[in-house]
């Protein structure tokens, strides 16, 4: 008998042996950032149904995933000597990662966001753990789950289940698209490449912000701006009398 929800541990044995070349993914990736509409309809879902195991933890993270285009682990994974309360803003560590870039700092900025993260934490130091691995974590009562035991296994099933069940079709964004959201955002917004990757966690070797996360975003706005400035430094349009036959 094998636990669905655990994972592979024969999984390293599927890699590929060197020289071996990498199959193509016959899966169409149609993932893309999320609005802020649906970011919304999911947050209204989840306040709206008491009956949610984790509702509190689920409406903090999707809060925090919205300010922060945090991958969802790191917010799941924090613990309360992670976050450091600042006044007018609140600074959450993120101390481990699988890239050097990985580690960096977070800012929440936003006045009820911080206020929010701040009823979470204080909820944390009262609630029961779950296990003994989760003293001392931001969302204590979250069962670890998966092969290596991760504290946004059973929270992430949550949420999807959440998107599932919302009205229309939202079968094109999930999670990992409040991180799309995020990258796509700051493009729009002109902010550099070293910028973005600075605090979303990402190597300035390539900007797969651009290549990856904003693929699919509506870039309308950049893609003008930078129109209008290709136009002014050409000197506007070429002149001259319309052929006529």
């Amino acid at each position: 008998m094998v636990d669905p929800d655990m994972r592979n541990p024969f999984g390293s044995l599927l890699r590929r042996v060197a020289g071996q070349r990498r199959k193509k993914d016959p899966r169409v990736k149609k993932l893309r950032p999320v609005t802020r509409d649906e970011a919304q309809k999911l947050l209204q879902y989840i306040s709206g149904n008491s009956g949610l195991k984790y509702q509190f933890e689920m409406y903090v993270t999707v809060r925090l995933l919205w300010v922060t285009g945090c991958r969802l682990n790191e917010i799941c994974s924090r613990y309360l000597k992670d976050i450091e309360d600042k006044g007018d803003h609140i600074k959450i560590s993120i101390p481990q990662s699988k890239t050097e870039a990985g580690i960096r700092d977070v800012m929440i900025i936003g006045a009820e966001d911080c206020q929010l993260l701040r009823e979470a934490t204080n909820r944390a130091t009262v609630v029961e753990p779950s296990c003994p691995d989760n003293i001392g974590r931001l969302f204590p009562r979250i069962a670890l789950g998966g092969y290596d035991r991760y504290p946004n296994h059973y929270l992430g099933k949550a949420l999807e289940k959440a998107r599932k069940n919302l009205d229309g079709d939202n079968s094109t964004w999930d999670m990992h698209s409040f991180r799309r959201t995020a990258v796509s955002s700051l493009v729009n917004a002109g902010v550099s490449r070293e910028a973005r990757n600075l605090i979303v966690g990402h190597s300035n070797k390539d900007d797969i912000g651009i290549s990856v996360y904003a693929k699919r975003a509506d870039l309308h706005g950049v893609i003008r701006s930078t129109f209008e400035v290709l136009h002014k430094e050409l000197g506007g349009s070429l002149i001259g009398a319309v052929p006529l036959d």
